[in-house]
């Protein structure tokens, strides 16, 4: 399979993890219990208005993350597929930014920091198979 092939399959991928990870942020019914448990309380327990200011901060960060995986996918399939190097830089620095800062605050809370972790690395892996030993995309004229 040609190497530039299996960089967008990686690439693209990597932006779907960001996708889906977003959408189980804007579609859970119920703060997880793993920040349930760094509040040591039940839901329940909450007040009301805490309760459901925390349930939507959780879904506005994934919307910003659906946001963000979908401008990904457009940057990799349009840009990047096209030889524009600058689709590279701007992918890289909007799911290297939302995704470490997301990973970094999940950690602080106990939540599982890793997953967005795997997103970022996926992604650094797709650009090292579309650019090392040297780009697999050549740039094409605009239309």
């Amino acid at each position: 399979m040609p190497r530039a092939k299996v960089a967008l399959i990686v690439l693209n991928l990597s932006a779907i993890l960001v996708v889906v990870g977003g959408s189980y942020d804007l579609l859970v019914p119920a703060l997880p219990p793993h920040q349930l448990a760094f509040l040591g309380v039940a839901e329940d327990q909450l007040e009301p208005h805490t309760a459901q200011l925390l349930r939507a901060m959780f879904r506005a960060l994934g919307g910003c993350l659906i946001a963000v995986g979908i401008g990904a996918l457009f940057l990799i399939n349009r840009g990047l597929r096209r030889g524009h190097n600058w689709a590279t830089v701007a992918v890289l620095t909007m799911v290297g930014v939302a995704e470490g800062l997301n990973s970094v605050q999940m950690y602080r809370v106990g939540s599982p920091f890793w997953a967005p972790l795997i997103f970022i690395g996926l992604l650094a892996i797709g650009v090292a198979l579309a650019y090392v030993p040297s780009p697999a995309f050549k740039k094409q004229p605009s239309v």
